[in-house]
């Protein structure tokens, strides 16, 4: 039998420490595995529920902390659909320091001008905001902020209330009928109400305007293109008016009327058609035994193209009118056609420089030109029917000194013949020239004197100048 020999034992000794050695390092790198896992795991739901906590935090923000309104029942303003409701009023109805609802201030002219004119992005200050009282273009419906409004409860209608208070002080001097005399009144003055909603169709507009005597001057509906009621005709250019303490333009005829503003894609082109109602007509006879009449078989048709751009407007209107002249005796029943034609613009020189201008011409639209209730638009010499030739040309330059003064010179030139030369008639053509300076006391109250100039020349009678000289003070509500 072989024996162990001290070599061998210690061969056998090395190797059991070496299987001891890695058994134990084995056992070591399993169990740091395992705790690996373990963290990795911990790792995995730490981030999950994380993850968790981010999405609350983002649903959260995303809702509003009261329920948003429906189109149907908010202002047309420049906010997103998800803005909450308190911005909207915020937008509208700010919020004083106390907690308590106030109105917004009233839009600047600048503000007012990049809202309602779209792209002006400078505007001519005027003592008579007519452009406002008269339909706006979807385009500016659609986008205008409706500074100043209140929500009437939940009924989705907002409402604007303001006027004008305005007092005259005039001296008026006739040189022919050698006189001089004064007024004090505040015949000029006037109250508004503007209504607003959201519909299907669009912004809804109900505006009514009455003068001082009760008298309604604007009252119509604003939808979805059409507008049908009475205001402003639409041969007519109420921004392109020089801004006068007494209101003088080319026309301020307002006339009830069905109109229509196409929708075109163009910001700068609009165009407009509009059926509007004539009124009675007189007329010149020879023979004061046969009384004639004038009317309107049809509805007068109007056609306007307007063009906006930074530098001002310029319009073009026309209109057509079906005439029917009826007397007593031979010759009696005629039946002819007016026209005119007219041209207004108003050019911005400088941000404090501006210039209006304006001309119109045609037969028997006395009334378009003059807002005189009943013109005598024709005569009549034994049976021949004549139409009166009408024209009218105005031209106003304006300067702002400063933020509170600014001034204004202009000249109406307005002529009216028939074309029979005949001593019955009496052909009529007048000149006015204004000049004024008006103060911005603050943003509500200003004060202006004008002196104005009328000379008028007859063809059979002495011509008539007149000097009149106005005092002013005017107080913006609401």
């Amino acid at each position: 039998m072989r024996k162990f020999s001290p070599r061998s034992s210690l061969h056998l000794y090395v190797i059991s420490l070496f299987f001891w050695g890695a058994g134990h390092v084995f056992a070591d790198q399993t169990q740091e595995i395992e705790e690996l896992k373990a963290a990795v795991r911990a790792m995995q739901q730490t981030i999950t529920q994380l993850q968790g906590q981010v999405a609350t935090l983002q649903e959260k923000q995303t809702q509003p902390t009261q329920p948003a309104r429906t189109p149907e029942s908010t202002p047309a303003l420049k906010t997103p659909a998800a803005t909450p409701l308190a911005a909207l009023k915020e937008a509208v109805l700010p919020v004083s320091p106390a907690g308590t609802t106030q109105p917004a201030s009233r839009m600047s002219q600048e503000e007012w001008s990049q809202t309602n004119q779209g792209l002006a992005t400078i505007v001519r200050p005027r003592v008579f905001d007519d452009v406002p009282a008269g339909p706006q273009p979807r385009k500016v419906m659609e986008s205008e902020h409706w500074a100043g409004f209140h929500e009437l409860s939940d009924s989705g209608w907002w409402i604007h209330v303001g006027g004008l208070l305005m007092a005259d002080l005039t001296f008026l001097n006739s040189e022919r009928a050698d006189t001089f005399g004064n007024s004090l009144n505040v015949w000029q003055s006037r109250l508004h109400v503007d209504l607003r909603k959201n519909s299907d169709l669009g912004p809804v507009r109900l505006y009514y305007e009455m003068g001082l005597y009760g008298d309604t001057r604007h009252l119509y509906a604003q939808v979805g293109g059409f507008t049908f009621g009475q205001t402003w005709s639409a041969f007519f250019d109420p921004s392109a008016a020089p801004d006068s303490l007494s209101n003088l333009s080319l026309g301020y005829r307002i006339a009830p009327q069905i109109r229509y503003t196409f929708p075109l894609e163009s910001k700068h082109l609009q165009i407009t058609a509009a059926l509007e109602s004539s009124y009675g007509e007189s007329i010149y006879t020879f023979n004061p035994f046969r009384v004639g009449s004038l009317t309107s078989r049809l509805p007068s048709l109007i056609l306007q193209a307007r063009w906006e751009d930074t530098w001002g407007h310029i319009q073009l209107a026309g209109v057509a009118r079906d005439l029917h002249y009826s007397a007593d005796g031979d010759h009696a029943d005629k039946d002819t056609y007016g026209y005119g034609i007219s041209l207004t613009t108003a050019l911005h020189l400088s941000r404090r420089d501006h210039l209006v201008a304006g001309a119109a011409f045609g037969n028997a639209i006395r009334q378009y030109l003059f807002n005189a209730y009943q013109p005598r638009n024709a005569s009549s010499l034994n049976g021949n029917l004549d139409l009166m030739q009408s024209w009218s040309t105005f031209v106003g330059f304006q300067r702002e000194w400063s933020a509170k003064t600014r001034s204004q010179v202009s000249w109406v030139h307005s002529s009216n013949e028939f074309s029979q030369d005949d001593n019955y008639v009496v052909p009529n053509n007048s000149d006015v020239l204004q000049a004024n300076l008006i103060w911005m006391l603050n943003d509500q109250l200003s004060a202006g004197i004008e002196f104005q100039y009328d000379l008028s020349a007859y063809e059979v009678q002495t011509d008539e100048d007149r000097h009149s000289l106005r005092f002013s003070l005017m107080y913006r509500f609401f």
